[in-house]
């Protein structure tokens, strides 16, 4: 089916939406103020569909390699997705730093 095609219901009375409608529905939930609920009953989607979509939208995480100056005077802040802060101070070099902030990670 064409991506842009205009919405229809399918044989389970689901409405396939367009990429585009999908990104308006999103944009109008976000300012809309309502409760998921409130929105999803008001709009006839399902919220889990909702919160797929969103998800859906999201950039990928990943690594950052970043370069950092040849001594840094203040300690180092590194807050990572999965919710670790990490705080060092200045030590070895630049690629000791950048090995055990992966390790971290991918804890």
């Amino acid at each position: 089916m064409n991506a842009e095609a205009k919405s229809k219901p399918n044989r389970a009375r689901r409405v396939l939406r367009t990429a585009a409608e999908r990104s308006a529905l999103i944009e109008q939930y976000k300012s809309s103020g309502l409760s998921k609920t409130a929105f999803c009953r008001d709009k006839s989607v399902h919220p889990v569909t909702l919160s797929q979509w969103m998800k859906n939208r999201e950039p990928a995480r990943g690594f950052a390699q970043v370069e950092l100056p040849p001594r840094a005077s203040a300690p180092i802040e590194i807050a990572l997705s999965n919710g670790v802060c990490v705080r060092l101070r200045p030590f070895g070099k630049p690629g000791d730093l950048a090995e055990l902030v992966r390790r971290i990670a991918g804890c």
